[in-house]
């Protein structure tokens, strides 16, 4: 095996975090070997070095020697990891005095990652020496007085190296050496929603005080793309995001052009959208208080309105034209918001099944289909425009259909409907004729 030049065992970025921010931290390492099929000699199923923080007494060394697995934990100080990682251009390393072959590919690749990342639970960047050749290993149960148990060793690997996600077999990460470094410098500590496009980041760390930072990045409405960059104002950047945002990608960015976090996020995405996700829970405070408030002037609710077919017509008796005249009484009175997915006895039972069966779409997908078609039958509905709009709000693990309707200046009716409708305590009362002039001074 060629020796690997000096400067391509450790690049010169770890280098200098564990020189600088990382030189006082003590270091855990966690490593799974095993038996290689074909070959029979010790290798490396992974390799994991983290910071500790809590650490201020590492607890004692541990190893675990099964007949074909070898689970280790030691602590290190950053000197020593500096150190260990450049030892490993020899190609051997020791684990609680057992010889593992090391055959690594040459450099090192370093990966900015978000607070969403397989590998940790916040934002930093991920060092990896890769191996040249995946390791064999067999599949036997790690069964040993006084070890943990385990039925095979990818089992033991995605528990004992504690990364965030670890897939098995399947899992690409096989035979790697990680240093895994949370982000200190400067990283968005929490959020939130100011109101239905405003996102408020909260950024901490020594570079939030010591230098100008800033919330650049893009953002998706459909195929359109809008940038920005607005600058961190104390501790706080704010955001502008429209409600129909599918997909955003940040930078937490120096005034030098360092970055400190990445995200991107794209709605449909399981689990991967931190912010826009966000927005659903972060209005959740609309619902609750609805809810205390009960229906009244401004506030109706509704367990599901179905959609009949764009070409048959809406009956008088149908949720669909109720919420018609609820939608023309609210404009005609203080504006209001219409609340589907709420029981009449103030349950909240959530529009997610039903949109999902009415479109036979996934979620995401169901739910902008729905209120899209829903916002096109009132459109189509009223004599006058009335400029409704609509959002999704988690509730419990429940979705609820938020329909605002605004203060109309002039008179609202239903096409279908020569009545004119205003909104009294929870019911909506057409207005008689001999009022409408009084009402509306404008009206013919």
């Amino acid at each position: 095996m060629n020796p690997i030049p000096y400067q391509d065992a450790v690049p010169l970025e770890l280098r200098q975090q564990l020189q600088s921010t990382w030189s006082n931290a003590m270091f855990s390492r966690r490593a799974v070997a095993v038996r290689d099929t074909v070959t029979q000699s010790w290798v490396l199923l992974g390799c994991v070095l983290r910071p500790e923080r809590s650490a201020s007494m590492p607890p004692a060394a541990q190893c675990f020697a099964y007949e074909d697995a070898l689970l280790s934990v030691d602590w290190m100080t950053a000197a020593e990891c500096e150190a260990f990682l450049d030892s490993l251009v020899t190609g051997v390393v020791r684990l609680a005095g057992t010889v593992i072959a090391i055959n690594r590919s040459p450099g090192c690749e370093s990966q900015r990652v978000a607070i969403q990342n397989s590998w940790m639970d916040e934002p930093g960047v991920v060092f990896t020496l890769r191996p040249r050749i995946q390791p064999n290993p067999y599949f036997r149960r790690l069964l040993l007085r006084g070890a943990p148990y385990y039925p095979d060793p990818y089992e033991a690997a995605r528990d004992w190296l504690r990364l965030r996600e670890y897939h098995r077999e399947t899992d690409a990460r096989k035979g790697h050496f990680m240093v895994l470094l949370p982000e200190t410098r400067a990283f968005i500590k929490s959020f939130e929603w100011r109101n239905e496009q405003e996102l408020a980041l909260e950024v901490i760390g020594p570079a939030a005080q010591s230098s100008q930072l800033f919330a650049k990045g893009a953002y998706w409405c459909g195929h359109g793309i809008d940038q920005f960059e607005v600058p961190v104002q104390g501790s706080t950047a704010v955001v502008n995001l429209p409600q129909d945002v599918q997909r955003l990608e940040l930078f937490l960015l120096g005034a030098d052009g360092t970055v400190f976090e990445h995200h991107l996020e794209r709605i449909g995405d399981p689990g991967a959208t931190r912010f826009l996700g966000g927005r659903r829970a972060g209005e959740s405070h609309r619902v609750h208080h609805a809810l205390r408030e009960g229906e009244g002037v401004r506030i109706e609710f509704k367990e599901f309105v179905d959609l009949p077919k764009h070409r048959e017509p809406v009956k008088d008796k149908d949720k669909l034209h109720q919420v018609l005249r609820t939608v023309a009484a609210f404009a005609n009175t203080e504006g209001g918001t219409l609340f589907i997915g709420i029981s009449d006895d103030c349950r909240v039972v959530g529009v997610d099944e039903f949109a999902r069966v009415w479109t036979q779409a996934p979620l995401e997908q169901a739910l902008e289909a729905y209120a899209g078609a829903l916002r096109t039958r009132i459109r189509d509905a009223m004599q006058a425009p009335l400029a409704v709009s609509t959002s999704s709000i988690g509730v419990d693990d429940r979705v609820v259909l938020a329909l605002d309707v605004p203060r109309s200046p002039s008179p609202v009716s239903l096409k279908s409907d020569g009545r004119l409708y205003e909104r009294r305590g929870a019911s909506n009362i057409a207005v008689p004729p001999a009022e409408w002039r009084r009402r509306w001074p404008s009206t013919p």
